[in-house]
């Protein structure tokens, strides 16, 4: 089951980054984008987090095309992986 495979595969990166040092681990998915205000980085806005914290959650927002728009169609059906 993907949820599963999901779950593993972040057990799998906490582990590793965790050998390599790293404090923090962001997980999204491959259609979701972390944005940040302007004038800040990740380091910085890690770093402003509480050390005694060991996890932060985020608000989504969806964003989904008009799909009526014949331009966005077209380049949705030519990008694919």
């Amino acid at each position: 089951d993907w949820l599963a495979r999901q779950e593993l595969h972040v057990e799998i990166a906490m582990r590793w980054a965790r050998g390599k040092g790293c404090q923090w681990l962001l997980h999204i998915d491959l259609d979701e984008l972390f944005v940040l205000q302007e004038g800040s980085s990740a380091p910085r806005h890690f770093a402003s987090v509480d050390p005694a914290r060991d996890a932060v959650a985020y608000l989504n927002h969806e964003g989904v095309p008009e799909l009526h728009d014949e331009v966005i169609v077209s380049e949705l059906s030519h990008n694919r992986f």
